[in-house]
């Protein structure tokens, strides 16, 4: 059983829609279609958050317990979730070839389409990768600064235990960024 802490950066507004509603799905994500917690990390939530949202910034907390075989991990360039992954990836891309059809929305996020597929032919429900939350430059980096974790069925998140990260430690937050 794995368990994990995530963090999700959204506004005030948003969070009392989630909470009746549900989350939106991300469409377009690096790691597939779902919805997007950092891994023990308010202080990326909370940086995603005003540069989406600007101002009324909050941070919602999930904790999850999950069975191993439905989580797909690729923090780790040495192990099998890579391998797997590749192996995958470059299977799609050749029978995309195959039938002249590599026009894909995006080369730049083909990993979405390879997550998708992973996600439905190997029953996974989370895909966990490293990123890099964009800072204040705005300029991208291959060296990531926090781990992404990518709930795709989202059944499994239980919307009465969702709880925004308080104020005190947001307070915390924005004084370790600013130093």
């Amino acid at each position: 059983m794995l368990e994990l802490r995530g963090f999700h950066g959204t506004n005030k507004f948003s969070l009392k829609k989630i909470k009746e509603e549900g989350f939106n799905i991300c469409k377009n994500g690096w790691f597939g279609s779902g919805v997007y917690f950092y891994k023990d990390s308010v202080e990326n939530a909370l940086k995603w958050s005003k540069k989406k949202y600007k101002d009324n910034n909050c941070v919602i907390e999930i904790n999850l317990k999950i069975e191993d075989k439905f989580v797909f991990d690729v923090t780790d360039a040495n192990k099998k979730d890579v391998e797997i992954f590749h192996k995958i990836r470059k299977e799609l891309i050749e029978q995309m070839q195959k039938v002249g059809n590599l026009a894909i929305d995006s080369r730049k996020n083909f990993d979405n389409v390879v997550f998708n597929y992973i996600s439905k032919n190997l029953k996974k429900q989370i895909i966990i990768g490293n990123s890099f939350t964009y800072d204040e430059y705005n300029i991208p980096s291959r060296v990531p600064n926090g781990i992404e974790i990518c709930i795709i069925d989202t059944r499994i998140i239980a919307l009465k235990d969702l709880k925004e990260v308080e104020r005190w430690e947001k307070n915390f937050i924005k004084k370790k960024l600013k130093t």
